[in-house]
């Protein structure tokens, strides 16, 4: 069947009839780019409406309709995860809190000033929400407002209602997306909603700003057991840059996994490596040329495993020294 067929209901309809006669699971996901008006999506949506598919064959679908493309589904949605973003037009059959549309999903990617709108909605086994401004896939620019970009993206009334779409008590973990801005009382609130995450994704830049909260930092070193973190496109820099003490023994110092895009100084990998006793996995996209002669001398000496994909070899060798293992100059911030 064409790809231009493969949302027609009729088509599929006849091809059952006249060829699957003993089909009796039917799964669908279409996609298609938003190159029909409005009435003609919903007359197409209705070709999955009669009973056919709802009395013979008990099989519903849902429309989604976005800014750039709309989808099709059968009911459960079948994928993992899930987006739920800005300019979403939702029909179907089972809009309901009750349903099981989404038990599949375990990842939602979540903005959360839709919450309100989108009550229909529930999400009972998801395990990893990722906070985000918008879904690059579905985000209208003329949506966008400028004077919103110093405003957080996380409401306290937000933070109340999202109990009432997603199962709260079954997350483990949760990823901030670089472009969400929260204040770090906000996503303190928020962590509190979610006694089980126990592993976090974030920008670097970002988590800098929210160590200045004292109960949230008790709050990260006490529960967050894997760290994963965004450190920018700046190769040059050292991992939180003369805060990296401070990171590690005040606000992540019982982690067991340390996630990280780039890792150049070896002083940064023995200062997590001294400071965080309970680490068993250490990942990282790249390395630099010390940090891997480092590891080559010394890893199997630690009950730390490296995991890492690539070696930057333009990095210098010499940027590396024996005689630093046992002693290392901090600034004056990391002794405060």
């Amino acid at each position: 069947m064409s790809d231009i067929y493969m949302s027609d209901g009729i088509r599929w309809q006849k091809l059952i009839e006249s060829s699957l006669k003993y089909l009796t699971i039917f799964k669908f996901y279409f996609q298609e780019k938003k190159s029909e008006n409005l009435t003609e999506k919903l007359n197409k949506f209705q070709q999955f409406q009669n009973d056919f598919w709802h009395k013979q064959h008990q099989w519903y679908t849902n429309l989604e309709i976005y800014t750039r493309t709309s989808t099709i589904y059968t009911i459960p949605y079948e994928k993992d995860t899930y987006e739920l973003t800005c300019n979403t037009d939702k029909h179907g059959y089972l809009w309901m809190k009750n349903s099981n549309v989404f038990d599949n999903v375990k990842t939602l990617t979540l903005t959360p000033k839709l919450i309100a709108k989108n009550s229909k909605c529930y999400f009972r086994n998801v395990e990893s929400l990722i906070l985000t401004r918008h879904s690059d896939e579905n985000y209208d620019e003329d949506d966008d407002d400028d004077d919103d970009d110093d405003k957080p993206d996380l409401k306290s009334t937000e933070i109340k209602l999202l109990h009432t779409i997603v199962n709260l008590s079954n997350i483990k973990h949760l990823t901030i997306d670089e472009e969400f801005y929260a204040n770090s009382s906000l996503l303190f609130d928020l962590l509190k909603e979610l006694p089980n995450v126990s592993s976090l994704e974030i920008d670097e830049e970002q988590l800098m700003k929210f160590v200045k909260n004292n109960e949230l930092c008790k709050y990260l070193n006490k529960n967050i057991k894997k760290l994963d973190i965004s450190t920018g496109e700046c190769l040059d820099e050292r991992i939180f840059l003369n805060k990296i003490k401070i990171i590690f023994s005040q606000v992540f110092s019982n982690i067991e996994q340390f996630t990280c895009d780039y890792m150049k100084q070896v002083d940064d990998l023995l200062v997590i490596l001294k400071e965080c006793s309970n680490l068993v996995i250490i990942k990282c996209e790249v390395i630099s040329k010390p940090v891997n002669s480092w590891i080559l001398i010394n890893a199997s000496k630690l009950d730390v495993y490296f995991d890492f994909k690539s070696v930057n070899e333009e990095t210098d060798d010499d940027e590396y020294n024996d005689d630093d293992d046992d002693e290392y100059d901090y600034d004056d911030d990391d002794e405060e």
